[in-house]
């Protein structure tokens, strides 16, 4: 069964050394290996450790091998089957791209049969607000993707969730957003991009 893990601001920037060294101490883990993300539609199989990649997703069979995504109001997806397991970065533009979709299709290459998912902390329907034209541009190829026209806003998660479906992989959305999750101290429990963290990411990490 894959480990799965996703940090909030409390565990630190992980974009940091020291950040990912308390986390790899905390989770027990030797290796780690993080992704250098482009929001493009590149999927890298990983199966020793190694310099990050350049990738937006990635996925290994090597148990013991922690695979990690960076994000800060995009989503971290998180899939795994018996004995693959795979960390996305899934962005607007991966959103578009399918990102998602050529992962599940490299995991079914490599044998994956019943490939299931989780959604991290990102960004929701609500807060995404973007131009109108954006909002077209992207709804009229992901119509999923649409809440309102007087809003502007793109729900992402729903419209990756469609997309999954279509693939017959479940996926459990954890339901948190990365914006207006505001903690007592006025900032959000998560790094936030739109909130501020321009530099700042947290991650979701998977490993079998």
């Amino acid at each position: 069964m894959a480990r799965i893990f996703f940090t909030s601001r409390a565990i630190g920037d992980m974009k940091t050394p020291a950040a990912r060294q308390s986390l790899k101490d905390s989770l027990s883990i030797k290796s780690l290996v993080f992704m250098e993300q482009t929001h493009s539609d590149v999927v890298a199989v990983i199966e020793n450790p190694m310099v990050e990649p350049l990738a937006d997703a990635l996925i290994t069979s090597t148990p013991g091998l922690a695979i990690a995504v960076l994000v800060a109001d995009c989503i971290p997806l998180l899939l795994s089957s018996d004995d693959l397991v795979a960390a996305i970065h899934v962005g607007r533009k991966g959103v578009l791209n399918e990102i998602a979709l050529k992962t599940v299709e490299k995991m079914k290459q490599m044998g994956a049969l019943k490939i299931s998912g989780v959604i991290g902390p990102s960004i929701c329907g609500t807060c995404y607000e973007v131009s109108p034209e954006m909002y077209e541009q992207v709804t009229q190829v992901v119509p999923s993707s649409a809440t309102t026209k007087e809003l502007h806003a793109l729900d992402l998660k729903a419209a990756l969730m469609d997309q999954l479906a279509s693939q017959s992989v479940a996926v459990k959305d954890m339901a948190l957003c990365t914006l207006c999750s505001v903690n007592e101290t006025r900032k959000s429990d998560y790094f936030s991009y739109r909130g501020g963290d321009e530099f700042a990411r947290g991650s979701g990490v998977i490993c079998l």
